[in-house]
């Protein structure tokens, strides 16, 4: 029977700061490290480190809120010889789009006197990002993702709302290019509220 026992140390911090009167910026770090020591040599089995670090800038661009991101992850295990089983770097790119307007809220059809009145209003949020990952210890892992997110909500009435939703996946594999794929999704949906 093997008894073990496992020290973890968490670290975090978060800056928040507003540049140039414009550009809500956040800066966030989180970190754990871990190791498993037998209890009875006192020699450690395993130990991990994970390291994710994001960077990210919110700015309105007319009637847009745009949201540049930047993210670096790290996730290393080693064995009692110091042998790694787990080795990836993961940075990934992105940026998100947010917008809320208003169309003219009604309109009149031929021959009639009264104008139709619909509330017209459309939220809509786009996101590209492009996650790198390497990794010198597992293959599958070396690999890049191009992902495009979108989804536009039409709130034709308040009891009539149209979501609009698409999606866009391309993924390349650098050692396994029988993995390789591309993806999309397409989708609607119709809400009724009484």
């Amino acid at each position: 029977k093997t008894i073990s026992e496992t020290i973890t140390d968490n670290y975090s911090a978060d800056i928040n700061a507003k540049l140039f009167g414009k550009v809500d910026s956040a800066l966030s770090y989180t970190g754990t490290r871990s190791k498993n020591i037998d209890s009875e040599s006192g020699e450690m089995t395993e130990k991990s480190t994970y390291d994710n670090i994001s960077a990210q800038g919110a700015f309105d661009w007319g009637k847009m809120r745009v949201t540049p991101r930047a993210e670096y992850k790290r996730n290393i295990k080693e064995g009692t010889m110091g042998i790694k089983s787990l080795d990836t770097t993961v940075i990934t790119p992105s940026i998100m789009f947010k917008t809320n307007f208003a169309l003219p809220k009604g309109f009149r059809l031929p021959f009639m006197k009264k104008a139709i009145s619909l509330d017209n209003r459309i939220v809509y949020n786009g996101m590209i990002s492009y996650a790198m990952s390497q990794s010198p210890v597992t293959a599958a892992e070396n690999n890049s993702l191009l992902s495009f997110t979108s989804s536009m909500d039409y709130e034709i009435t308040k009891n009539l709302r149209l979501t609009l939703n698409a999606a866009l996946r391309r993924y390349w594999a650098k050692k396994i290019p029988e993995d390789e794929f591309m993806s999309y999704e397409i989708g609607s949906t119709v809400s009724f509220q009484f």
